[in-house]
């Protein structure tokens, strides 16, 4: 039984997460993810209504050499945010500049952030 055949037609929320992969030059290449929230329903924040809006709309863009698979640098851009406080999140992902992608990758970086 499919339970979203069963809601009321009414979708409020979607999150679409794309990741790109683009040729750079002979040596490098770029890695693209986007996130994009939609919220397709009037929401009500600190008791004031919001119309349908994109709250989250943020992108990273990684500059990898192709050789070695190290990250050479990060490109952090977010046209969409909640709260100006979000812009201090833009350098966050400064300590992965120079991590190489290869096994036990996933790790470092969540040893890096938690």
């Amino acid at each position: 039984m499919n339970l979203v055949d069963q809601c009321r037609d009414r979708k409020i929320h979607t999150r679409s997460i794309k990741i790109s992969t683009y040729e750079y030059d002979e040596e490098n290449m770029v890695v693209e993810g986007i996130l994009k929230d939609n919220l397709l329903i009037p929401i009500y924040v600190s008791g004031k209504e919001k119309q349908p809006h994109s709250p989250h709309h943020m992108m990273i863009q990684l500059l990898i050499e192709c050789s070695s698979l190290t990250i050479k640098d990060i490109n952090v851009k977010m046209p969409t945010i909640p709260y100006e406080w979000c812009n201090e999140t833009s350098d966050s992902l400064d300590p992965i500049k120079g991590m190489k992608i290869e096994p036990g990758f996933t790790s470092k970086v969540k040893g890096v952030y938690i």
